[in-house]
């Protein structure tokens, strides 16, 4: 006997607009005293299916959630992320950002490090609440679910930079019914950007009268993320029939490659569009 399976789509549609950084606000490699960012807004995540819903309760239904403004800023996660399970005592991806001095030796140094730092999360249009669910609402049959995410073009052409859109990272989570496991679906990023870095910046420490932490010994030993291209499907995970998943979503701009000149180009205050896109099969 032949069956057949139902294919969904669930499309989450964020709309975000990175506003300014000015210049002399923020860089990464600046010698400023304060490193802060701008508000961002978020607009709609919209479901086109009939028997997957997302919401902002585990009983909701509707097929649309509004986003709330929150902040986007230059930064990285300390560790890779990965898989964690707060069962047995994992904790949530931090992120760190730093301001930069230059020695009289004319090295740049991390003249403040904020740890933690605090990357874009989803939350409601009126701030009560941040927890999305992604909802199996059929009754007889379980859900396997492919996440990809459409991240924005860019005008950006060899040495010439226009816009920021290339430095955008976003990073989804799962958590499926009573489980602990936060289950990482992907990291997506532009590669042409570079690559996305992660490590702890105070496990660099400088020498002499410089007590904070030479940039150049911290890139030497930092690590890479392994990134999903714009529109690539990333890891599946099930969700059983009228079963929630809860939904977690960061996103950040790549820390290491927002310099003094790119931050200038946020003060033109275009928006940055990504597609998050979650596909279903009947399993």
């Amino acid at each position: 006997m032949k069956t057949k399976s139902l294919f969904i789509s669930t499309i989450a549609m964020v709309v975000l607009l990175v506003v300014a950084l000015a210049t002399g606000t923020f860089a990464w490699y600046t010698s400023q005293s304060t490193a802060t960012g701008e508000s961002a807004a978020l607009s709609t995540a919209a479901s086109t299916s009939a028997t997957i819903a997302l919401a902002w309760s585990p009983s909701g239904t509707g097929s649309q959630v509004t986003f709330g403004v929150s902040n986007v800023d230059p930064m990285i996660p300390t560790t890779e992320l990965a898989t964690y399970d707060t069962g047995s005592g994992g904790v949530p991806p931090v992120f760190e950002s730093g301001v930069l001095g230059v020695t009289g030796g004319g090295q740049e140094y991390f003249r403040t490090v904020s740890s933690p730092a605090s990357p874009w999360k989803q939350k409601d249009s009126t701030n009560a609440f941040n927890t999305l669910y992604l909802r199996n609402l059929n009754p007889n049959a379980g859900a396997k679910i492919t996440t990809s995410v459409t991240l924005p073009t860019t005008g950006n052409s060899g040495e010439t930079i226009v816009d920021n859109n290339d430095i955008l990272r976003v990073a989804i989570y799962s958590v499926v019914g009573d489980a602990t496991e936060h289950t990482l679906i992907g990291v997506w990023g532009v590669a042409s950007a570079g690559d996305a870095y992660y490590g702890d910046l105070t496990a660099y420490p400088g020498t002499g009268e410089y007590t904070d932490y030479l940039v150049g010994t911290f890139m030497s030993g930092a690590s890479t993320l392994s990134l999903t291209g714009s529109g690539a499907a990333s890891v599946t995970f099930d969700v059983p029939k009228s079963t929630n998943a809860v939904i977690e979503i960061y996103a950040w701009l790549e820390g290491t490659v927002l310099d003094n000149d790119r931050s200038a180009l946020s003060t033109t205050g275009d928006e940055v569009t990504f597609n998050v896109t979650f596909s279903a099969a009947e399993i």
